[in-house]
């Protein structure tokens, strides 16, 4: 390459608002274009043969026909920055039996560090929110029935405890890749109020008021009385996208409050675990926290 082109990749985690962040920038592409920043997400990444491994010959053989430097320049057209967004590129989130791996997403720094080897002349950066283990969990839970795997809430718990939830550990293997200059991750307890950061961080300074935030929930989760009837369709032989349904027939509100299926004991764990993870994690070289009230009031920013 002539020149050094700066990679960003925004990698989730899943359910820890990507979506929303994704539309966000994809809405903005046009004035995010004009400021020399080319933004692909899932719409782009996702297409045939466009996925990361695929464009760049990450543990496969590429199939655009150029090298991985070229197909940068070919994503960077006359900019300077490019910024993939894609949280698959992390690996699978759970497998077919709704199980949750352990450790967390383990093929995701192999595939970061295969990308970073066949671009050894680009500035690579990693974007990641963590969330707290429980209500990552009742995410992923919905998830699993959005998926038609009809898992009761207990049979979920009993093969997903809170405590094999270790953020710390994705986040001390993505940073020991030689090739990442630096790892910038938040909150998504943060994610709300922290949004203009993010993007400062993610498109460049002074350029966060090119993007504001979507108003509402890109994919909304399960209310805990959707999920029960979910799970009563199910079980009186009902056929279809139940779970699709049933958040339309029971949205979460004031009065229908979201899923929760760890009792006060798991959430006291999950809570501490959380804390103690986000305090080794700032620890880390490379990694820096991005501020907001909730990662405040932990003291670990």
């Amino acid at each position: 390459m002539t020149r050094t082109i700066s990679l960003s990749l925004h990698l989730g985690a899943h359910k820890t608002a990507s979506t929303h962040l994704q539309h966000a920038l994809k809405a903005h592409e046009e004035q995010l274009i004009a400021a020399g920043v080319r933004f692909y997400g899932p719409q782009y990444l996702r297409e045939r043969d466009r996925s990361i491994p695929q464009m760049f010959g990450v543990g496969t053989a590429a199939t655009t026909g150029r090298s991985a430097p070229l197909q940068l320049e070919f994503l960077a057209k006359d900019s300077d920055r490019v910024i993939l967004s894609e949280e698959n590129f992390l690996g699978k989130l759970f497998d077919e039996r709704g199980v949750v791996g352990e450790p967390l997403y383990p093929l995701a720094d192999m595939r970061i560090n295969g990308l970073s080897q066949r671009l050894p002349h680009s500035k690579l950066r990693v974007f990641l929110a963590v969330r707290r283990p429980d209500t990552f969990l009742n995410s992923i839970y919905s998830q699993v029935l959005f998926g038609g795997l009809m898992l009761p809430p207990e049979r979920f718990r009993e093969r997903n405890d809170v405590s094999a939830v270790s953020w710390l550990g994705l986040v001390q293997r993505i940073a020991r890749i030689p090739a990442i200059s630096e790892v910038f991750l938040w909150c998504y307890e943060d994610y709300p109020k922290n949004f203009t950061q993010i993007i400062e961080r993610l498109v460049g300074p002074g350029l966060g008021a090119y993007v504001a935030p979507q108003e509402e929930p890109v994919h909304p989760g399960l209310s805990a009385e959707a999920a029960a009837y979910v799970l009563r369709q199910y079980a009186e032989g009902k056929k279809g996208a139940l779970a699709q349904q049933a958040r339309k027939k029971f949205p979460v509100s004031a009065t229908s409050p979201k899923l929760t299926i760890y009792d006060e004991a798991d959430q006291a764990q999950a809570e501490m675990m959380y804390y103690r993870q986000l305090q080794e994690i700032a620890r880390i070289e490379k990694v820096q926290i991005l501020g907001g009230e909730f990662a405040d009031s932990l003291g670990v920013t």
